[in-house]
């Protein structure tokens, strides 16, 4: 799992996101949740070999943000 250092700037430190590893779910926008998981059981699959995800993610003062995200 690779979480860049820029997540400082969204009010989260890095380590701690790599610390709880389930952290960063909880963060999620639940309507978002199924085409990530969409994408990701493709990857496994063999389907695809990479995923590119636009997703909603809530910030520790509540609010939201989009976040891009390549795997």
């Amino acid at each position: 799992m690779f979480v860049s250092n820029n997540i400082r700037r969204y009010g989260y430190e890095r380590d701690d996101l790599l610390a709880s590893p389930t952290v960063w779910r909880e963060r999620i926008s639940q309507k978002d949740m199924p085409a990530i998981i969409a994408k990701f059981k493709s990857v496994v699959a063999s389907k695809a070999d990479s995923i590119r995800s636009e997703f909603r993610f809530k910030k520790p003062d509540g609010s939201w943000v989009w976040f891009d995200d390549a795997g």
